[in-house]
């Protein structure tokens, strides 16, 4: 059969690789063309290109396999999304958008399981790809690489405000003032969330201490320079609330403290305000199935010009949107696959707890689930599914019932 073909395994993975480099690199590729050719056109889409790719790969690749396994975790949530999707009074530019945000993590996911394979040489690679990011992330912030490199048609044609130094304003810290680091991403807080996961990949697969604590403080480093407080919230999720050394007494002061530590940054930087505020509005006008998608959250910004076409109250938080567009009831749904995914890898599995930690962020966050932020874990959470005993157990299960 074709499947057991070493050929097309090896083939699949040379096709998984140059869609994640794509992934990785798009961003800066679509800059650059902006900066070199000044065409009028919007080509950002074609960021989207490589995981739409993978997407159509892996459905004939499914075929082949005749392996549905997987896509029972997910298919409640999709059918659920699908019905929103075609109900909701929301422009379809709002709804494909908002809706791509929704399925990025699932189709992932799936994607992975379903491509890649267990002998893949997958760890090696993202490492060495994540090192060239960081390495160029270093290059960018000490020479000022967008100084040279005009970035702001490219933000422009996003609708994001750039300052009179041509710097987005996305790509300054307020409260320092200080440029961020962005790398080939373009956006510190992708990089930040990118930059958590690859501080647990490289401490987890290098077994040279002195390399371990050297490479991983550099990437700390980078961390620390894209002052993405999302990704430094969700560190100390992971080595804190997640940690099942530390007692349950201590895991309650900790999170006082950072409630406290929130409340006074609060005082310096009007953006905490507005995702606390937010997210905390949405509990005023929740339903049961929501105001349909599109009709809040970032995608609607773009859209509409506003966050909030409903007067909702409801602002720039992902899990604060996703209960306004799907309601209580759809937010379930959405959140339920990565309850099964739990359940299958473990609690105790490090890419479970940065999974969750990120989950755990986007309630304060819009750009926490993003293509670019999830692309990583969601990846290494498709390749975990394939040693899960639990797993393999569920699926021998529904071919016996197939």
């Amino acid at each position: 059969m074709l499947l057991k073909n070493s050929n097309f395994s090896l083939s699949s993975f040379i096709i998984f690789k140059w869609i994640y480099l794509w992934l990785v690199f798009s961003s800066f590729i679509i800059a650059l063309i902006y900066w070199i050719l000044p065409i009028p056109i919007n080509i950002i889409p074609l960021k989207d290109l490589g995981y739409f790719i993978l997407v159509i790969y892996a459905l004939f690749v499914l075929g082949l396999k005749k392996d549905i396994s997987v896509l029972i975790l997910f298919l409640p949530a999709l059918l659920y999304l699908g019905i929103c999707f075609i109900y909701s009074d929301s422009i379809l530019f709002a709804r494909a958008a908002s809706l791509r945000q929704m399925l990025t993590p699932y189709f992932i996911v799936i994607s992975c399981y379903i491509v890649l394979k267990k002998d893949d040489d997958l760890y090696p690679f993202i490492i060495k790809v994540l090192w060239v990011v960081v390495c160029f992330g270093f290059f960018e912030i000490i020479f000022k690489v967008w100084k040279v490199i005009d970035i702001r048609p490219f933000f422009t044609i996003k609708n994001i405000a750039v300052g009179g130094d041509g710097y987005p304003f996305v790509l300054t810290e307020p409260i320092l003032n200080v440029k961020r680091m962005s790398s080939t991403f373009l956006d510190p807080i992708n990089l930040g969330h990118t930059l958590v996961c690859f501080f647990f990949i490289y401490k987890i697969n290098n077994h040279n201490k002195l390399k371990k604590y050297l490479y991983c403080g550099f990437i700390l480093l980078a961390l620390f320079f894209t002052f993405s407080k999302g990704a430094w919230l969700q560190l100390v999720l992971i080595f804190t609330f997640f940690n099942h050394k530390i007692p349950v007494f201590f895991k309650i002061i900790g999170i006082g403290v950072g409630i406290l530590l929130y409340s006074i940054l609060m005082n310096y930087h009007q953006g905490l305000v507005i995702h606390l505020f937010g997210f905390t509005s949405v509990f005023s006008s929740l339903n049961t199935f929501g105001y349909g998608i599109g009709m809040v959250g970032n995608q609607s910004f773009m859209a509409y010009g506003s966050v909030d076409v409903l007067n909702l109250g409801i602002a720039d938080t992902f899990v604060g949107a996703l209960l306004g567009q799907l309601g209580w009831f759809g937010a379930l749904l959405w959140f339920s696959p990565f309850l099964f995914i739990v359940y299958f890898l473990g609690i105790r599995n490090i890419y479970v707890k940065i999974l969750l930690s990120q989950l755990l962020v986007s309630i304060l966050s819009e750009n926490t689930i993003n293509l670019l932020s999830m692309l990583t874990i969601s990846v290494l959470i498709g390749n975990e599914l394939m040693s899960s005993h639990k797993f393999l157990a569920f699926k021998k299960q529904i071919k016996e019932y197939a």
